[in-house]
This record gives structure tokens, C-alpha cells and sequence, in this order.
């Protein structure tokens, strides 16, 4: 069992029901090659990560007094912070409701129309979607939570 807090912000004992890599539900589409920023990052692991990974200005400051004398690529300013990314809010998705499931991968695009997820999955509900740039290494959990009716399951 694990603690999970739930959609009304307290702490229960929750049982993992089942475990889903994305690949078993969506086929990705094909990956561009990575920008200067995430190849940097990705060599030198920690040191000076671009800005746009940041959710504070602070974090910019603790990695510039590390003594680590890397510097940013070019196009990689990490004092900007036009390109912060806000963590996107889930909704509760039912155990029941392997839409909702899927959509834990996905993000809208700026295209509503965009289809390229659609054709790869035969799916036209994924048409306007995308998958999230953080969906390496993630495992969607199908929870439990102990001693409550099975209708609360969740995935998360």
C-alpha cells in the first residue's frame, strides 16, 4: 500500500490495483531530434538546466552558485522566464474510464486539428492531442483506496 492524497486534499492508505506504461496504451509518435537545451541538459546532468525546466528563479540561482563553470548554449538563456512551464492540474480519472486514462498522457496541441497522433493510433479521439514531453519513465497506477467502495478507484 501506499499514502495518496485524493481529490480533496487528505492523505489515505491506498492499495496499487495495476501499473500501465504508456506504451501499453498510446504508439507514440516519432520524436524530434532534441533542441540545444535538452541535449545540454542531458550531458551535464543537473549543471545549469535552461530555464524553461524551472518553476522558480531561485532554482537558477542555486545551480549558478554550484562552481560549475558550464554555460548555457547560445539560445539557452537560463536567466529568462519566458518559457517557464506550469505544471498541469489532472482531473480524477475513474478506474473505469480508460479515455480519461489515456488523456493522463496527453496534452492539447496548439492545432485543434492536428491529427498525427490520431492516424498513428486509428484513434480520432486523439485528434487536437499530443503526447505529454514528460511521459518518459512514467507508469499510470490504478489505486485502491483502503476500506472505501471500489467506485472511488482512480487512475493515477
Amino acid at each position: 500500500w501506499i499514502d495518496c492524497r485524493d481529490t480533496v486534499n487528505q492523505w489515505l492508505e491506498a492499495t496499487i490495483v495495476e501499473i500501465v506504461s504508456p506504451e501499453d496504451i498510446i504508439i507514440s509518435v516519432p520524436k524530434k531530434p532534441p533542441t540545444p537545451c535538452e541535449t545540454f541538459d542531458s550531458e551535464n546532468a543537473g549543471a545549469n538546466a535552461c530555464a524553461s525546466k524551472h518553476t522558480g528563479s531561485d532554482a537558477v540561482e542555486n545551480e549558478q552558485d554550484n562552481g560549475n563553470d558550464n554555460e548555457h548554449p547560445q539560445n539557452c538563456n537560463p536567466n529568462t522566464t519566458n518559457n517557464i512551464i506550469q505544471p498541469y492540474t489532472d482531473p480524477a480519472i475513474g478506474a473505469s474510464d480508460l479515455d480519461g486514462r489515456t488523456k493522463l498522457l496527453l496534452e492539447p496541441t496548439e492545432d485543434q486539428n492536428d491529427t498525427s497522433l490520431a492516424k498513428i493510433n486509428d484513434d480520432e479521439r486523439l485528434i487536437g492531442y499530443r503526447e505529454r514531453q514528460y511521459n518518459n519513465h512514467v507508469q499510470l497506477l490504478k489505486l485502491h483506496y483502503n476500506g472505501w467502495p471500489h467506485r472511488w478507484d482512480e487512475w493515477i
